[in-house]
């Protein structure tokens, strides 16, 4: 090796700036990484920003009927997927900046943007949560605690009244079923009694009582008595013939002795003989006249024997059904004992809830007369109603006595038989009659003396048993039970009056029509729809056949509502939100319209102004697809409270009456003239007040409010049918309104340096992207919701 070479091959001049390269590559590649990386996440934070800004956008574009009509967001206006694009192409970053000269550190390009709805308007859930934050910034709570503030007063005299009347009512029923039976037990007594006066056994010893006599015998003990004496007479005079005759058989035995031979020329013999032929008659007359009597009286004996028993079975069936009523009439006794004993422990809570709530802000209602009036204790008026057990054992031992008394006559009946049969004996044997029938005769109508005195004529026994069934106010309830038919039957047509209304067809088309909206949301939100009809009907009020059941069922109904105001005030406000939500944004039906037909009776008008448009509120509660329908199910609700509220006052004004029965069927009346005024004072102010005892008024529209309470305004159908109600106002469909939208946007940038290492680093799912091309590309994806 040349000496030059190996000294430019072993110098160390230089290392130092090799290393130096080595190090700076190293560090430049570092840095080459590193800002792409950094472009590369500037830009994905930049694209995601204006993702979201783009959203925001998207959703600033609503529907402005459903907010001003309805305070509902839902987009509309500008076609979203258009704003979308737009506001992601101007926030792209530099490439955005008109001048050519600029640095653009950040070169991006929207490669594709795409929107979608995230949530629709016709969603239960979505629908449900717009509506709770409107009301909740609203602020609608005062009103209806104004509203409810005028019930706390009541609560306490309503849960007595209303349980008071609803236990009062089962007495009641129970009462008349007990009556009924008791009075059919005594009825079962007087057959008995009519069986017996009506019996062919009195006829037979003479006593003329009912519409029988001996005749139906042919005979009676007293002609066989004579019979029997006549026997006798008979018996004795065959005996004496029978001498007679043994007699002259012996003369006529001598002489034809004495004489050797008999001749028919011996005159004596001739008139003997005669004689003798003349007693053989006479005895054989005298037999066959005892044997006849003899047949006869077996006969007699065997008629009066089947009397007898005929008369001891029907009587004694009489009174076993005569007990088997006074059974029952006991077991309905011990059922009322029950109800009065659990009257108490079926009062419901929720009156006592309202009762202690304080309503901030609302006025105070004070009702210091109505809780001094309610405070008696009804119940003690209540067991008046009930009988003791002892009561019933009396009755008991009573329809037993009269069995054993008619035994005693019967058996009497009995030995009276013997007797007649042991006098026949004797004669047969003595030939002479004692009489013994005749005493016997007297004896067995002695016995039946008591009897008939009573339970026949005069009937005592049955007279005093009666007056202990009658408690003397049976007059009295069944004058006000037709005062109550009359007010019922003016209730009746006022409630019930609009079903005779002609159909108004476009009317009914309009409902068929928001009824499939409202079976369309439902299916929409996976809801099973099924038609129930009959559920729908006791959903919507009362329909009661008579006032006593109206009264009945008015109590559970206020039991509803104060339920509803309970769970208000205790617990979730929810209900609060969807009724007053309803009330303020929907229409009802103005109650001055009702005027005409009360006072006319006539539906045609009320048949003409019944448009779904005017009744958005009563169809949200009830739901009815009718035109009138709603209309009648509101009203009936209404009667219903009013009717509660009124009948607890008339069981206060009433109390002096003394007797429950009389107590409640005087407050029903009471409660039935009020209502009726309330109903009419509705018709002509359009509201009525709250009671005699709290001096405000609530309207209708106040009314609806607290039914909305009441029912619970947040399931499925009744969401459902809010939403069938803005759908057909804007002839929108809200399942296809988006109240939410996911817009989704992929950005590339131009890689600066090394695009190889970035490949490197997708496949090590260190990057979200992808790198294609020298590019790097990443797709962002925003979604929100009003």
């Amino acid at each position: 090796m040349c000496k030059l070479c190996k000294n430019v091959m072993l110098r160390d001049n230089g290392s130092v700036t090799i290393f130096a390269v080595v190090v700076l590559s190293s560090l430049l590649l570092f840095f080459a990484v590193l800002i792409d990386y950094a472009r590369i996440a500037a830009m994905e934070s930049m694209t995601e920003n204006a993702a979201r800004s783009a959203v925001r956008s998207v959703l600033s574009a609503y529907d402005e009927g459903l907010y001003e009509g309805y305070g509902l967001f839902g987009r509309g206006g500008t076609e979203g997927g258009e704003i979308f694009a737009g506001v992601m192409e101007g926030n792209r970053g530099t490439d955005a900046i008109s001048d050519k000269n600029a640095f653009r550190i950040l070169s991006t390009r929207v490669e594709s943007t795409e929107l979608l709805p995230s949530s629709m308007l016709g969603e239960h859930a979505v629908f449900a949560r717009e509506v709770l934050e409107e009301e909740k910034y609203k602020a609608p709570v005062d009103l209806t605690l104004e509203v409810i503030s005028k019930f706390v007063p009541l609560a306490s005299s309503l849960k007595s009244s209303t349980n008071e009347v609803r236990t009062l009512e089962q007495l009641r029923k129970l009462y008349e079923e007990r009556e009924a039976l008791l009075e059919q037990a005594l009825k079962e007594q007087r057959l008995a009694a009519e069986l017996s006066s009506d019996s062919l056994l009195l006829a037979a010893v003479g006593i003329k009582e009912g519409s029988r006599s001996a005749a139906d015998l042919e005979a009676g003990f007293p002609e066989y008595a004579k019979l029997a004496a006549r026997l006798s007479e008979v018996s004795a005079a065959l005996l004496e013939l029978s001498d007679q005759l043994h007699a002259e058989e012996a003369i006529s035995q001598a002489k034809q002795a004495d004489d050797g031979e008999a001749t028919d020329e011996n005159s004596d013999m001739a008139s003997i003989k005669h004689k003798i032929q003349e007693l053989q008659l006479q005895s054989q007359a005298i037999s066959a006249e005892m044997a006849a009597f003899e047949h006869e009286l077996l006969l007699f004996s065997q008629k009066v024997r089947e009397e007898i028993n005929q008369l001891e079975q029907s009587h004694n069936e009489r009174l076993a059904e005569a007990n088997r009523k006074l059974e029952g009439a006991e077991q309905l006794n011990s059922q009322m004992k029950r109800v009065l004993e659990q009257s108490e422990q079926a009062a419901a809570a929720s009156y006592d809830s309202v009762n202690r709530q304080e309503v901030p802000g609302a006025q105070r209602f004070e009702a210091s007369e109505l809780d001094e009036a309610s405070a008696k204790d009804w119940t003690e008026e209540g067991k008046r109603l009930l009988r003791e057990t002892s009561w019933f054992q009396a009755y008991s031992n009573e329809i037993n006595g009269q069995g054993t008394e008619l035994s005693s006559f019967t058996n009497r009946m009995e030995k009276l038989l013997l007797a007649m049969n042991a006098s026949l004996s004797k004669i047969r044997r003595e030939r002479s009659y004692d009489g013994s029938i005749r005493s016997n005769i007297d004896e067995a109508k002695s016995s039946y003396g008591p009897y008939k005195m009573n339970y026949v004529n005069p009937a005592s026994a049955l007279q005093k048993r009666e007056a202990l069934l009658e408690d003397g106010i049976k007059d009295k309830l069944e004058e006000q039970e037709a005062q109550t038919r009359s007010l019922w039957k003016t209730a009746g047509k006022m409630l019930n009056g609009l079903s005779f209304a002609e159909d108004n067809d476009e009317y009914q088309a309009l409902f068929h029509e928001v009824e499939k909206r409202y079976e369309q949301n439902l299916s929409f939100n996976r809801q099973i729809a099924v038609a129930d009809e009959q559920a729908r009907v006791e959903e919507s009020g009362i329909s009661p056949d008579n006032a006593h059941e109206a009264a009945e069922q008015s109590s559970s109904l206020t039991d509803s509502l104060f339920s509803g105001l309970s769970g208000m005030l205790e617990h979730s406000r929810n209900a609060l939100y969807f009724g007053e939500y309803s009330a303020s944004r929907f229409s009802y039906f103005e109650p001055q319209r009702m005027r005409s037909f009360y006072e006319s009776g006539d539906p045609g008008e009320i048949a003409q102004a019944a448009s779904f448009y005017n009744q958005e509120v009563e169809y949200v509660l009830y739901g009815f697809d009718h035109p009138l329908g709603n209309i009648m199910a509101a009203y009936s609700e209404l009667f219903g409270v009013r009717l509660a509220i009124r009948t607890m006052e008339g069981l206060i004004e009433s109390r002096s009456l003394g007797h429950p029965l009389l107590v409640l069927s005087a407050a029903l009346i009471y409660g039935l003239e009020k209502t009726i005024e309330d109903m009419l004072s509705f018709a002509e102010k359009g509201e009525a007040p709250v009671s005699k005892y709290v001096k405000a008024n609530l309207s209708y529209a106040d009314y609806l409010r607290l039914f909305m309470l009441m029912h619970g305004g947040a399931d499925s159908k009744r969401l459902s049918r809010m939403i069938a109600v803005i759908e057909q106002e804007n002839q929108v469909t809200l399942s296809t309104v988006p109240a939410g939208v996911t817009g989704q946007a992929a950005v590339s940038i131009k890689l600066w340096f090394l695009p190889g290492i970035m490949k490197q680093l997708e496949r090590f799912d260190l990057l979200k992207g992808k790198v294609t091309g020298g590019r790097y590309e990443a797709t962002t994806t925003i979604g929100s919701s009003y």
